[in-house]
């Protein structure tokens, strides 16, 4: 299906690739809230394999307009910075970020209640990989002494700094997760979700510096998705792919009136944004070389995938692999 489309890249075939990701994604969604055998997506694909073999006969045949759109064409690592950028200022707007809030405050509450009683009164906490503050407006009710967001994103950053101006115990720092600019041992607590595996540098370094950063008996609340095995991570580099060519804001302003902006969030996300390969296995060892402790966070059913959550699914291993690597580090 990716060599049929890989030269399409008129209008229609534009618009076609698009179609093809939203509903392959979906229909996964689908078979997974349901417990289905994920196997079942393959038959959908043979048959868009069929179909785009009548559309490109069709061009052929001059019934489709083959004049074509722009092509994009970015290095991978690159393309996924610019595209986060764009992105969550796009699809968080208004009640779009009270409800992307509402859907992750279950999830910081769990975390929260690992912790010690009260640790986060009067602490320092940095929100690494902050996106549009959506955890430091969680974290900001548990009264800690300051919240420093730091992210790549420029657009993110002057968004935030307008968003969050009468809070004056949160700081809004542009940077690289790859190399922190704050001093060693400066904060309590940290929080990093779906960033790690976003970046280029090696989860080893990754971790490590953050650790740097964190004071002793700090802790670090982590989550990245294994890409070790399960449909999932393959359907996801498939959408990458299919949609290599097509500019992020072209994909955004054809979806943008047809579905909510929180799954066209989730569409961009797994389409522009490029993963780290690593196992559950490898990413503990790291882990280990440089916290004290660490336990499992099982998530939260729902929006989370975890084996924990997901004990009743027969399907699990080949649907999502590992799971998602959520762990609570203790340095």
């Amino acid at each position: 299906l990716l060599l049929l489309l890989k030269k399409k890249n008129s209008l229609f075939f534009v618009e076609y690739k698009i179609w093809i990701v939203l509903m392959l994604k979906w229909e996964f969604d689908y078979l997974n809230q349901y417990l289905q055998n994920p196997s079942k997506l393959k038959s959908t694909v043979k048959k868009f394999f069929t179909i785009t073999s009548i559309f490109i006969n069709l061009s052929k045949s001059n019934w489709l307009n083959n004049i074509e759109k722009k092509k994009s064409l970015l290095d991978k690592w690159y393309r996924t910075k610019k595209a986060f950028d764009f992105m969550w200022n796009k699809t968080t707007k208004g009640r779009f970020q009270k409800l992307s809030e509402k859907g992750i405050e279950p999830r910081v509450k769990q975390v929260v209640k690992m912790l010690p009683k009260n640790f986060l009164k009067n602490s320092s906490i940095l929100d690494s990989g902050c996106g549009t503050g959506r955890y430091i407006r969680m974290y900001q009710k548990y009264q800690p002494k300051n919240i420093f967001g730091l992210d790549i994103g420029e657009k993110i950053i002057l968004k935030n700094i307008k968003k969050f101006k009468k809070n004056k115990n949160i700081t809004f720092v542009k940077g690289n997760i790859k190399n922190l600019k704050f001093p060693n041992n400066k904060f309590d607590f940290i929080n990093s979700t779906g960033v790690l595996h976003h970046s280029e540098e090696s989860m080893s370094k990754l971790i490590q510096e953050h650790s740097r950063v964190l004071k002793v008996n700090g802790y670090m609340f982590v989550f990245i998705v294994s890409s070790s095995g399960g449909l999932r991570f393959d359907l996801w580099r498939f959408c990458r792919e299919l949609l290599k060519n097509v500019p992020i804001k072209v994909t955004y302003n054809y979806l943008i009136d047809k579905i909510s902006p929180l799954r066209i969030q989730a569409f961009l996300d797994h389409s522009y944004g490029e993963y780290q390969i690593i196992s559950r296995k490898k990413f503990e060892e790291i882990l280990k070389k440089n916290f004290s402790s660490f336990r499992r966070v099982k998530g939260i059913l729902g929006c989370d995938c975890t084996p924990e959550l997901y004990k009743k699914d027969k399907f699990f291993k080949s649907r999502f692999g590992e799971g998602d690597l959520r762990y609570l580090c203790k340095k």
